[in-house]
């Protein structure tokens, strides 16, 4: 697997996590069925402007839900802001990503 990757979103921190490393830094990203909450074209339009591979994993509501379990036992306070870091940093060891970078402002 790669040794480094970015979890990109479509926000404007990870695209400029992605514009600090330079570009061709490899990303994954998350597909969801509902386009009003699908942010992976974005992410991929980034990705294509730095030069950069990004792997689009998709992830429905019933994959989410069985996650869960054991994104609450990995938590060391209560809180659910990190389900979506969470998913995506499965989805980039999963890719073979030995470390990533995020842009979680």
């Amino acid at each position: 697997g790669e040794p480094v990757g970015l979890l990109l979103s479509g926000g404007i921190d990870s695209a400029a996590i992605m514009a600090l490393a330079g570009g061709g830094v490899p990303a994954v990203t998350i597909g969801v069925a509902d386009p009003a909450l699908d942010e992976s074209a974005f992410a991929r339009r980034v990705a294509r402007h730095f030069g950069a591979d990004c792997h689009a994993f998709g992830l429905s509501a019933d994959q989410a839900a069985a996650r869960v379990p054991e994104f609450v036992a990995g938590m060391d306070q209560p809180g659910l802001d990190g389900f979506n870091i969470f998913c995506a940093a499965r989805a980039a060891h999963e890719r073979g990503f030995k470390a990533v970078l995020a842009g979680s402002g």
